[in-house]
């Protein structure tokens, strides 16, 4: 959970980028994407690789 929360920290801070940083991140931006992709998108499975069965009924788990 920890992680997840820290990417997305990440993630929104660098949307507040000014004028010159908003030009370099749009400049990056298609090389990330095209290495997020490589190997089917497995650098973020992490993040992404999950399934939620709406169907079945939701267990608490015990800490």
């Amino acid at each position: 959970m920890d992680k997840i929360v820290e990417h997305g920290n990440r993630s929104s801070n660098s949307k507040t980028a000014g004028p010159v940083g908003r030009v370099i991140r749009q400049l990056m931006l298609p090389l990330i994407f095209k290495r997020a992709a490589k190997g089917g998108g497995g650098s973020m499975m992490w993040l992404q690789g999950h399934h939620i069965a709406f169907d079945e009924p939701v267990v608490p788990v015990e800490k």
